[in-house]
Formats: C-alpha cells, structure tokens, sequence
C-alpha cells in the first residue's frame, strides 16, 4: 500500500510539472514529466483501488491533475471523465485547457486508450 501511495503522490507532482511545462511551452522538460505520469499511473491502475484513485484525483484543485486523471478515469467512467475534461476546456486561455479537448476528442474516438 505505501508504494501505491508513493506513486499517487508522484503521479501528482507529475501531472503538476507537466502542466506547468504545458503552459510555459517547455516540451523537453514536459516529456520527462509525462514519462512519470505514464509509471506511476501503470502501478495506480494495477492496484486494489487504482479506478477510485483517479475518479477521486479528478476533484483536486490543480487543472493538470484534474486532466490527467480524467484521461485515465475515462475508459471505466466515461460520463464523469467527460464532464471534467469539458470543465477544463471551458477555461479560457490555457494550454492545459486546449488539451483537454484534443483529449477528449481522441478519448471518444478510440485512438487514444489510457
């Protein structure tokens, strides 16, 4: 349970970092934060309560969190996924809003699988 832990905390400073990388428009640091996410996000899933996490990280004050972990929540909760993808989009001026809505477009086509 505490390596589970440990990689839902990593799994957020992650997702921040990203988001902040997004925003400022630094790809090469933003991919290695994306990395993190991917890991962290392959030990969250294959746990105990790996859905719960996401469906409850999708209510954390940080936008970036809040994208990422509806991305992954979608394939198993696509209504409550959706609504907060579509929450995101909504803010104005913001990269992490733009791609929230290239995710959701990709989500419900099928190309993209979390």
């Amino acid at each position: 349970m505490e390596l589970v832990q440990k990689q839902i905390n990593d799994f957020i400073d992650a997702a921040i970092q990203h988001g902040e990388c997004t925003e400022i428009g630094n790809s090469k640091l933003g991919n290695k934060f994306y990395k993190k996410i991917m890991m962290s996000s392959e030990v969250i899933k294959s746990s105990e309560k790996g859905k719960e996490v996401f469906l409850e990280l999708m209510k954390h004050p940080n936008i970036s969190v809040r994208l990422w972990s509806a991305s992954f929540a979608y394939q198993n909760n696509p209504i409550e996924a959706e609504q907060v993808l579509q929450d995101i989009i909504g803010i104005k001026k913001s990269l992490v809003s733009f791609t929230a809505e290239i995710t959701l477009n990709e989500l419900k086509s099928g190309r993209l699988l979390m």
